[in-house]
């Protein structure tokens, strides 16, 4: 026996959100965090220090 769920089929598009968003409640961290967690390596702040860049 496989272990693959099967996914879940929405009837509407709202229901869809509302699980979406249910989901999303639980979550205990801002939508500000996540992109800075994300971009951190790209983002930097630090004056006087610029990273090479090849420009092609």
């Amino acid at each position: 026996m496989r272990g693959y769920a099967a996914p879940k089929v929405y009837r509407s598009f709202e229901e869809f959100e509302r699980d979406e968003l249910r989901k999303l409640d639980g979550l205990h961290v801002s939508i500000d965090e996540m992109l800075d967690e994300m971009f951190a390596d790209e983002l930097d702040f630090e004056p006087g220090e610029k990273k090479n860049r090849d420009d092609d």
